[in-house]
């Protein structure tokens, strides 16, 4: 009698899910980093303030941190995965860019 170890197979976070949140999370850290300096945002607060995005984005999408962090580690480990999802996240990017700037010329 053979007894079988049935280890689920890690399922990282969807690109196109990952992409959405990567946009989320680094347009907030761009927002936080350009917060004056003579606000009422000090180094702490900043970093605080970070973290409250990224558990609200990550809520939002029904992901916890630990989820999160394991799929960063697994396309990590794939860097061709890794680059397409950056190039993808790039590409958002532009879009937003472009976007704004046809918005701010009106």
């Amino acid at each position: 009698m053979a007894i079988f170890s049935c280890k689920e197979k890690f399922k990282p976070i969807p690109t196109s899910t990952l992409r959405n949140m990567l946009v989320e999370m680094h347009l907030a850290e761009a927002y936080l980093q350009h917060v004056q300096i003579d606000s009422i945002y000090t180094e702490n607060t900043k970093r605080d303030s970070l973290q409250f995005f990224y558990a609200k984005i990550l809520s939002q999408n029904k992901y916890t941190e630990a989820q999160f962090t394991e799929s960063m580690k697994w396309y990590s480990q794939r860097p061709k995965d890794l680059d397409s999802l950056y190039s993808d996240v790039l590409t958002e990017f532009s879009l937003l860019q472009a976007k704004f700037s046809t918005k701010k010329m009106k």
